[in-house]
């Protein structure tokens, strides 16, 4: 299990930590040097080998940034690796964020001014060691912007269900 970032009551993480359910501890730290900016709210998902970060509130401006943390590598930035922003959604919290087993799909949630912009976009990422790649997913008139919904990988569909709608 991982934990990271978050809101404390008095200020926004950039930090967390892995647990081992067998040992029933802690057992590694997630650096927050190198790390992406401190969030609440933001996508987390785990590839295999790298734990990837993305989007999320800060207390002020949305994000659409995020970053990628390999535990083997402490080297290079602490394990940490930015998150391209090429093709990336708009900022946004309160979206979705789920992995197909080869991409994280993100999608909906809100950003502007108190969140009151709703999204029915998204986008696809693909990571690799140069930051990734990320393929924009177009509104549909079906499905309508959405915040704080449900999502699930069911073989080779998500399904989304619920929320607050713009």
């Amino acid at each position: 299990w991982i934990v990271w970032g978050g809101y404390d009551f008095f200020d926004w993480q950039n930090n967390g930590a892995l647990f081992d359910p067998e040992k029933n501890a802690w057992i590694q730290s997630i650096p927050s040097a190198g790390a992406p900016t401190p969030r609440q709210s933001a996508t987390g998902a785990w590839d295999g080998s790298h734990f990837i970060v993305w989007g999320g509130w800060t207390g002020g401006p949305y994000e659409n940034t995020g970053g990628m943390w390999n535990p083997k590598t402490t080297s290079n930035n602490n394990g940490w690796t930015p998150i391209t922003m090429q093709n990336a959604p708009a900022a946004r919290s309160f979206h979705s964020g789920v992995w197909t087993g080869h991409e994280l799909v993100v999608w909906g949630g809100c950003g502007g001014d108190a969140c009151n912009t709703f999204y029915g976009d998204g986008g696809r990422f693909a990571p690799n060691e140069n930051g990734g790649t990320w393929t924009p997913i177009a509104e549909h008139p079906a499905l309508s912007p959405r915040r704080n919904h449900s999502a699930v990988v069911s073989n080779t569909l998500i399904l989304i269900w619920g929320g607050r709608l713009g």
